[in-house]
């Protein structure tokens, strides 16, 4: 049991059902990390829609933390599913907001293996870039001439060819402390457990979590789609 009676104010939380902030607060629980901090990823990869079938117009990434396409059928997986890519994302899709929760709870689990008290950072590294989530701040994640770079070039703060961990938690940070002066956005009947807020439920082996759930997450491709997150 724990209690947590509001949540930061980003911008389209306030549109957000009682039922969908409760379980945002079971899930960040279960992640390890502040519910603050998983409503401002959230926040950051659904352009502020929280929305569940929300897909970017060229990748077709999906849903509150854009599933792509390894996430997306790994997802499915973990429910003893096989599905092609078109179909695990369209399966997502067609999920509450609320029941898409147990999979990105599913996705992290099967990528901080096992750390708790996560950073904001840390946090939203392990959607745009897991294998660097840990590491410093100085540390490239993606460099000039691969296609992640062209996809995140704006977050190449210096623009030296290089996208550090420390430009990726520069970007976040600013989407968190914009949000801090706003009212933060009620959380009613905040007293829950992962099953009465519709998160919890049987969990499959890391091992399961962890099977191809590779593949990148959200930041694809459409220049007005970028620029849309990075306000």
């Amino acid at each position: 049991m724990f209690n947590y009676d509001s949540l930061i104010g980003q911008p389209g939380l306030e549109r957000t059902s009682q039922a969908f902030r409760r379980a945002l607060v079971a899930a960040a629980q279960e992640i390890g990390t502040e519910p603050d901090y998983l409503a401002t990823v959230i926040a950051f990869e659904s352009s502020g829609t929280f929305d569940s079938a929300i897909r970017n117009p060229l990748s077709a990434c999906v849903g509150l933390i854009q599933f792509c396409g390894g996430a997306a059928i790994a997802a499915a997986a973990s429910d003893g599913l096989a599905m092609s890519k078109q179909e695990a994302q369209s399966w997502l899709a067609a999920m509450t907001p609320e029941k898409q929760l147990r999979y990105v709870v599913r996705y992290f689990l099967g990528r901080s293996k096992g750390r708790r008290n996560l950073t904001l950072e840390q946090t939203y590294l392990l959607v745009l870039a897991p294998a660097h989530a840990f590491k410093d701040l100085g540390t490239a994640a993606y460099s000039k001439g691969t296609i992640e770079y062209t996809q995140n070039k704006h977050m190449d703060l210096d623009q030296d060819g290089r996208i550090t961990v420390g430009d990726i938690s520069s970007k976040i940070r600013g989407k968190y402390n914009a949000a801090t002066s706003r009212p933060r956005v009620p959380v009613e009947g905040g007293s829950a457990d992962l099953a009465t807020a519709g998160v919890g439920g049987s969990e499959p082996s890391l091992a399961m979590l962890a099977l191809g759930v590779g593949g990148f997450l959200g930041w694809r491709y459409l220049s007005g789609w970028i620029n849309e997150r990075s306000s």
